[in-house]
C-alpha cells in the first residue's frame, strides 16, 4: 500500500450500506491489546449511528472488558481495504457462543490505494468515454493515463471528477493504440488524486469482472493479450 485517501461522509456512508447488504468481513485491532491479538467477523447489520459486528473466530481475550474502548477497524470489500477507528459502545451475547460488538460508525473512511498489475503508459494520447450508471448517467470524456488488465487511472476534468464518487459504477468506452478492439466495459471508480495539471484528477478505475456478460469477458480477454505484448515489447526495449 502507498497511501490512503480520504473518504468524505457521503462516500463513507455508502460503503457502509454495502458492506451491511453484504456482510463484509472486518479485523478489528482493539487499544489494550497486543499486535498480534485481533479479532475477525462480519458486520450483521447496522444503522446511521452503529456497526453490529458478529465475531467469527474465538478471540484470543475476553471481550467483556472492551466495552467503552476505542478499536482500530480494517473492512474488506469487493477487494478494496476500508480504515477506520471507532469506539466499542457494548458486547452482546446473541446466543450460546455467538458474540457481536457494537461499534459506533465513524462518518469517515480511508480506503487504500493498491495496485496488482503492471501498467502500460500509452505514449500516444487516448480518450475515455465514462458515463454513470443508469438510464441517465452522464458522459464525461477523460485522458487515459495508464492501464493494466485490472484497471486503468484517467486524467479527468474537476467537475466530471466532482460528479463520479467513489464506489460508483460506471461505463467505460474506450480505444488503445494500435489496438483493433473498441472497448465498453464496466468499471468502479477507486480512488481520486490530484493531478499536476491544475483543474485535473487522476481517477482510478477497477474494472468489473461478470462472467455472465460473455462481451465484456471476451473484452478483458482480448486487453490482458494485448497488454501482455505490450509489455514484452516494452522489456525488449528494455522500459521498466
Amino acid at each position: 500500500m502507498k497511501h490512503a485517501i480520504d473518504l468524505n461522509p457521503r462516500q463513507a456512508a455508502r460503503v457502509f450500506e454495502q458492506a451491511t447488504r453484504s456482510h463484509a468481513t472486518i479485523l478489528l485491532e482493539p487499544s489494550v491489546w497486543g499486535y498480534f491479538d485481533g479479532l475477525k467477523g462480519f458486520i450483521a447489520s447496522g444503522d446511521e449511528r452503529t456497526v453490529m459486528v458478529e465475531i467469527t473466530e474465538s478471540p484470543p481475550q475476553p471481550l467483556e472488558g472492551l466495552r467503552g474502548l476505542y478499536c482500530d477497524a480494517e473492512l474488506l470489500l469487493s477487494g478494496h481495504r476500508y480504515m477506520f477507528c471507532s469506539d466499542i459502545v457494548e458486547v452482546v451475547r446473541l446466543g450460546e457462543g455467538t458474540q457481536t460488538l457494537v461499534l459506533s460508525r465513524p462518518a469517515t473512511l480511508q480506503v487504500a490505494q493498491r495496485r496488482r498489475f503492471w501498467r502500460a503508459d500509452l505514449a500516444e494520447p487516448s480518450s475515455v468515454w465514462l458515463a454513470s450508471d443508469g438510464p441517465e448517467g452522464q458522459r464525461h470524456m477523460a485522458s487515459v493515463y495508464n492501464i493494466s488488465q485490472d484497471g486503468m487511472a484517467c486524467r479527468a476534468d474537476v467537475a466530471a471528477s466532482d460528479v463520479l464518487l467513489i464506489g460508483d459504477t460506471v461505463d467505460s468506452s474506450f480505444d488503445l493504440p494500435r489496438c483493433p478492439r473498441h472497448f465498453k466495459l464496466k468499471a468502479v471508480v477507486c480512488n481520486k488524486t490530484p493531478a499536476a495539471d491544475e483543474g485535473k484528477v487522476i481517477l482510478g478505475l477497477q474494472f468489473v469482472r461478470d462472467q455472465a456478460d460473455r462481451e465484456a469477458s471476451e473484452s478483458l480477454r482480448i486487453l490482458t493479450e494485448f497488454l501482455a505484448e505490450f509489455h514484452q515489447g516494452a522489456l525488449q526495449r528494455g522500459e521498466p
